[in-house]
């Protein structure tokens, strides 16, 4: 969203940027708390600095409707609406004890001791056992798939350091139930059955987009250009979303 902004306001457009949160940067903000990831905060200053240099109308902590879309009458609706998390059906797993990956680096220091089990080893899953890991707390990851033959090259160097710092990752694990920090635990290649005890418990098994706002505004015949972009338009890594506001914001005439 921010690509597009600034891309626009470049061309000569008069762009307004609403942001749900009390301040900008979305997943950025996350991706950037891992070991070693701290230099992506560069991405969110250069942002904040053309966004006053253009005078974007930046509002925060707005988190819009249709009817506010509405009375601005634009030309032109840019929408990052973003992703909701994938929850599959286990019981247990949606559980208020049992975290979201997004919560748990929310409440990274909050839950930094005891044991930890993080259900998902994809980049997100693996980056977050390792600031879990570096920060005093006992993780254990559980992947539901087998280890890849081959991955990219970031995948690679994440894995590397999560496990050199002690972080446990197991693969072929199939989580069938969650009750009250006690995980049942089928081994796909073994089929055996065990019990493992967790201080703490976090899903990370996946995004999938969020199109809520954008189906009710393509539903609604509307006067303006609607555009998704980011993970509301096709979920991928940043990017991928930052391609996609510079390719939006170039579309639009």
């Amino acid at each position: 969203m921010h690509t597009a902004a600034v891309t626009l306001a470049e061309r000569g457009f008069d762009v307004t940027i609403a942001e749900a949160e009390q301040e900008i940067g979305g997943m950025v903000r996350y991706a950037m708390m891992p070991p070693d990831k701290t230099k992506l905060g560069w991405m969110l200053e250069y942002y904040e600095k053309q966004i006053h240099r253009l005078g974007i109308h930046l509002q925060t902590g707005l988190r819009v409707d249709e009817a506010w879309i509405d009375r601005q009458n634009p030309d032109v609706v840019i929408l990052a609406e973003g992703s909701r998390e994938f929850v599959p059906d286990i019981p247990g797993i949606s559980d208020p004890a049992v975290r979201s990956v997004r919560q748990a680096f929310d409440e990274a220091e909050e839950i930094s001791h005891g044991q930890v089990v993080i259900l998902g080893g994809g980049l997100t899953g693996i980056e977050l056992s390792h600031l879990l890991q570096r920060k005093g707390a006992e993780v254990q990851v559980l992947e539901l798939m087998p280890e890849p033959v081959s991955m990219v090259m970031e995948m690679k160097l994440a894995l590397k350091a999560a496990r050199a710092d002690g972080v446990k990752i197991a693969y072929e694990q199939k989580v069938t139930a969650v009750s009250e920090g006690t995980l049942t635990v089928e081994d796909r290649k073994t089929g055996q059955i065990r019990k493992i005890k967790a201080d703490c418990v976090i899903r990370s098994m996946g995004i999938r987009s969020r199109r809520t706002l954008a189906d009710q505004l393509a539903a609604g015949n509307k006067p303006y250009q609607l555009i998704t972009v980011g993970d509301c338009a096709k979920t991928g890594k940043i990017s991928t979303a930052v391609q996609s506001g510079a390719d939006a914001a170039l579309a639009v005439k």
